[in-house]
């Protein structure tokens, strides 16, 4: 036989030989992302809510010389200044609006992109009752929704840790003090009448949206990395090396052919 030609063709691979661990992963980082993006959208609430939900982000505090803190219902015996309501300037409700609710647009994207992962196969060509078919077509628009989200919810947590970690550094004169610790959590007896105290407080608010930002993004930086691997590694497809011949029959019925043309032109 005479080979003719040799190529390569890409074919959907049958969804049984498609590894279960891409899906489990996609659906995986989801969860995480939806978890985080919560999770950072209420307890950055709970700290605006502490302060009578002005902006604590780029905020400049002025504390009263002549006034001290009412610290009732809390073991501190230190008297410390109050905040100067008048003179504090509080940051940009967007600073803030944007800081709370890209985590939310995050939350609800991963809970869509996960629901779309669940219901459809695992890869491949996918099955006949698939409620949609070729499962792989979902990856590409994964990574160009994923790709420019992260560029955002990145914008969106360090301008959530750094404004919050800035804010704390401000106390440092009560406190002696730069980090965010739980006494900044007194001055809540300026902006709430009622005095009651709420499961979340400052501290643990502020521990928890910043370190769930974080574990946010790592969990939308592994979608974006795995709907990338899974493109470059064609999981999704078999290359198969295809080669054209010739019948041995057809073959040798063009020699003889071509030897009986020779013949008649001599």
């Amino acid at each position: 036989m005479v080979v003719l030609d040799q190529f390569y063709q890409i074919l959907e691979s049958p969804t049984p030989t498609v590894s279960p661990l891409w899906k489990a992963a996609h659906i995986t980082a989801c969860i995480v992302c939806a978890v985080c993006g919560f999770l950072t959208a209420f307890t950055f609430g709970g700290i605006l809510d502490t302060f009578g939900y002005n902006c604590i982000l780029n905020a400049e505090i002025v504390f009263d010389d002549d006034n001290y803190l009412n610290t009732s219902g809390y073991s501190y015996d230190k008297e410390i200044h109050a905040m100067d309501l008048t003179g504090t300037v509080w940051g940009p409700e967007s600073s803030c609006n944007f800081a709370q609710f890209t985590p939310l647009v995050i939350m609800i994207s991963a809970i869509i992109w996960g629901i779309y992962f669940g219901i459809i196969s695992k890869g491949g060509a996918g099955y006949g009752h698939d409620l949609f078919s070729r499962p792989w077509s979902i990856v590409y628009p994964s990574i160009f929704f994923t790709s420019i989200f992260f560029i955002v919810y990145v914008i969106s947590t360090l301008q959530l840790k750094w404004g919050g970690l800035d804010f704390c550094a401000q106390f440092k004169p009560e406190f002696n003090n730069t980090g965010c610790i739980p006494e900044i959590g007194m001055y809540e007896n300026q902006f709430r009448e009622d005095k009651t105290k709420y499961l979340f407080e400052f501290y643990p608010n502020m521990l928890i949206a910043i370190l769930s930002s974080e574990i946010g993004i790592w969990s939308w930086v592994f979608q974006l990395v795995m709907c990338i691997l899974r493109v470059c590694c064609a999981a999704d497809f078999d290359i198969q090396l295809v080669t054209v011949m010739t019948k041995e029959e057809e073959k040798v019925e063009n020699i003889v052919e071509f030897a009986e043309m020779e013949d008649m032109e001599v």
